[in-house]
């Protein structure tokens, strides 16, 4: 659910996932592996929640809604 999620985000944002992951510190094959279904670590879900503005449970596909509770 993982990779969906944040490929979707990236569409909408007219870039690659591979380029985001390499800007946030990942390597290439840290997006095959999430491609392969592997669970991110809560470090990197973190990051890529803040990178993208939407909360971890979104990104996990436990919630429709991107938003933040803040």
């Amino acid at each position: 659910m993982f990779y969906a999620q944040v490929k979707k985000l990236c569409d909408e944002r007219n870039t690659t996932l591979t380029s985001v992951a390499v800007e946030l510190g990942y390597s290439k094959a840290n997006v095959t592996y999430w491609k392969r279904n592997a669970s991110p670590t809560g470090e990197t879900l973190t990051r890529f929640a803040e990178y993208f503005d939407v909360s971890v449970d979104f990104l996990l596909g436990r919630t429709d809604k991107p938003e933040v509770n803040k």
